[in-house]
């Protein structure tokens, strides 16, 4: 069942970076004004089905912390579901889209994959880069969401 999951969790997270991460690369501008809502849809798919990774943990088909998990998904799933829209600044989005996707990609990948040298050397070295690029992309799309809504914030 573990390997199921994270093979889904694994094929959403490569599925959302080839397409922001081709879209912005191939074709900057048209990507700039393009719609992203399909994409927001999926990433925040994908973030609320990660809420298995704790259910596998209860189950004990997984190891883990609970607590660990759960403050990870629940920071990611308010930053996805709160303040990521279609009207996020969509440079932003992208940079928080490819960099959770190259972290969980390295995780996944792990999961499936423990005994590979690369692999592990990817999940344990790889989040010194990631983790605060991706902490400064959230940051960039709270603060874009704030300034959207910041007229609406003080009307009421």
């Amino acid at each position: 069942m573990d390997k199921i999951v994270n093979i889904i969790n694994l094929s959403g997270w490569a599925f959302l970076l080839a397409h922001v991460g081709v879209s912005l690369f191939l074709n900057r501008e048209s990507f700039l004004s393009s719609d992203i809502s399909l994409d927001v849809c999926v990433l925040q798919g994908i973030q609320l089905f990660q809420i298995s990774d704790i259910i596998l943990i209860l189950l004990g088909m997984s190891k883990g912390s609970v607590f660990g998990a759960f403050m990870q998904i629940l920071g990611r799933n308010v930053v996805s579901l709160l303040f990521i829209s279609a009207e996020s600044d969509k440079l932003r989005f992208a940079t928080v889209v490819i960099i959770w996707a190259m972290a969980d990609i390295n995780r996944y990948l792990y999961y499936l994959f423990k005994k590979n040298p690369i692999t592990g050397f990817l999940r344990y070295n790889s989040f010194i880069v990631l983790y605060p690029i991706g902490v400064y992309g959230e940051m960039l799309i709270i603060n874009d969401f704030i300034k959207r809504n910041a007229g609406s914030l003080t009307d009421n």
